[in-house]
């Protein structure tokens, strides 16, 4: 088959088949269930998929692949594996929760009572990885140098309140002046990266 490259954003998607041969109700559904299904318990994700989005697809006439799986779709196996190995467990939902935790557009909040997602995150980013708690108190320097060199950092033992500076960056509302991005944080605007 032949390779199709499309910029979006600062990703480019691939598709190793021609156009015409993609399953356009695949699409629509791993899209949706990055958006949507990330609080939801595993048999309530598998029934919603299964039994409500796919038919509706194919009732559209929408191409889909019959054997369709959120998780052949969005993720290859050798990603899955590397996942497992480095901690993540090996059962569907934790595979499912990996996938909206890398392909996702939002930053995830992962309640861990296991601290399973901490040890995976921890081994995904090892020797990148920041860790901050809101109660140090340099947590919003090593926020703001993260935000400018663009490392990874994981606030842990979130409480039912955030401290408000938090909010530009939980939404991701970085602006553009100047031909930089940046994003308030406090009472700074910080290179963006």
């Amino acid at each position: 088959g032949w390779l199709v490259k499309r910029s979006v954003g600062k990703k480019v998607l691939e598709f190793s088949r021609p156009i015409s041969d993609i399953w356009w109700g695949d699409c629509l559904v791993a899209s949706a269930f990055c958006s949507y299904m990330g609080p939801f318990l595993s048999d309530y994700r598998e029934n919603l998929v299964s039994k409500v989005w796919l038919p509706e697809v194919r009732k559209l006439s929408i191409p889909c692949n019959p054997e369709f799986t959120v998780s052949s779709f969005l993720a290859k196996p050798t990603d899955v594996r590397d996942w497992n190995i480095k901690g993540l467990p090996s059962d569907n939902f934790s595979t499912e929760n990996g996938i909206i935790v890398t392909r996702g557009l939002r930053w995830p909040l992962m309640i861990d009572p296991q601290c399973q997602a901490i040890k995976w995150i921890k081994n995904m980013e090892k020797g990148k990885l920041k860790t901050i708690d809101l109660q140090q108190y340099d947590f919003l320097r090593t926020l703001e140098n993260s935000i400018q060199f663009g490392t990874p950092v994981l606030l842990q033992n979130v409480q039912e309140s955030l401290d408000p500076s938090l909010a530009p960056i939980l939404d991701k509302a970085v602006i553009k002046q100047g031909g930089r991005l940046l994003i308030k944080l406090g009472d700074k605007e910080v290179d963006y990266n």
